[in-house]
């Protein structure tokens, strides 16, 4: 008998522990969205549409757009500018030299447009769902929740702590595999 209520009452502590850890992560989800909500009223940024999508909280803000560019496919190789903040401003990575000597990022690799092969999970899902929206040429600020992001484990390399709520700008430059469109 007292084995059996041990077996009981550890279940029912293993229930009640995934209700909290899905209660957890929607109070997460909702934190985030209302820092997002908070950072975007401090710091307007301009652009020439702003989407949000409704399922993932993640905000676009397009700061051009151009009519009739390609947007990736999966497995398509893209190139990308990019430049990765926290909500408070600091810059943790950069493709772009000019922005890496500002704010004295240094690495092996150059600064380039950096390459990667699209919708096979390489970068944050958060990352994929903006270059996904956009078309070859465009510029986007987008913010991102951190269950898109490094959610609850952070980065590898402790540089990004969980449930960290991060903003990228992008500027998708080239899709080199893409065949030529006809006009």
């Amino acid at each position: 008998m007292k084995k059996s209520f041990l077996a009981i009452l550890g279940s029912a502590l293993l229930f009640a522990a995934c209700i909290n850890d899905e209660e957890s992560l929607q109070n997460i989800r909702d934190r985030d969205i209302t820092s997002i909500e908070q950072y975007m009223q401090e710091t307007p940024i301009a652009g020439v549409k702003t989407e949000k999508d409704g399922g993932t909280g993640i905000v676009m803000i397009w700061h051009n757009e151009v009519e009739n560019g390609r947007s990736p496919q999966q497995g398509d190789s893209v190139y990308v500018n990019y430049t990765g903040r926290f909500l408070d401003g600091r810059v943790f990575d950069t493709s772009v030299d000019s922005v890496a000597q500002e704010h004295g990022i240094t690495r092996q690799a150059p600064f380039v447009p950096w390459g990667y092969v699209f919708g096979f999970g390489q970068v944050i899902e958060g990352f994929d769902f903006a270059v996904f929206n956009m078309k070859v040429g465009e510029t986007v600020t987008t913010l991102i929740p951190s269950i898109y992001a490094y959610g609850a484990g952070g980065s590898r390399d402790g540089s990004i702590q969980p449930h960290t709520p991060l903003r990228f700008d992008i500027e998708l430059v080239s899709i080199p595999d893409a065949p030529e469109e006809e006009i």
